[in-house]
């Protein structure tokens, strides 16, 4: 890890995990970075534009290197109707909840998400449920 920690101007060997679903701040990703550890930011439920501000809220916060990390979008049979009943059925307020994302939304997403990070000259990427094409 003694290269990858010089290369990233790290002086701790830790990474913040980037737990997606708003348990992971820029205030706790910076406050880590600041400390010499890899801060990470999570992407996985975030729109590009909430990304985008997170980005430049960290970037307000820490000149040191931190990461985002970014979800692979998988390959997946697209759930039919009867299934989506059967969940809606199972699962309170469901009615409520936005409806399925296609595949193509997914990579639309992804890359934006890779355009904004490329934008804001982000040092380090992580991916979650694959590797990028």
């Amino acid at each position: 890890m003694t290269e990858w920690m010089k290369a990233l101007s790290l002086t701790k060997p830790v990474i913040q995990a980037p737990m997606a679903g708003g348990l992971v701040t820029p205030g706790l990703a910076a406050a880590v970075s600041n400390e010499g550890a890899l801060g990470s930011l999570a992407s996985g439920y975030l729109s590009p534009a909430m990304l985008e501000k997170q980005i430049i809220e960290m970037q307000q916060l820490t000149d040191r290197v931190f990461q985002v990390n970014v979800f692979v979008p998988e390959s997946r049979k697209e759930p039919d109707e009867d299934m989506i009943k059967t969940w809606k059925n199972r699962i309170p307020f469901a009615e409520q909840a936005p409806p399925f994302s296609s595949e193509e939304e997914e990579w639309k997403d992804f890359h934006e998400k890779i355009n904004i990070i490329l934008k804001h000259n982000v040092k380090a990427c992580s991916f979650t449920f694959g590797i990028p094409p």
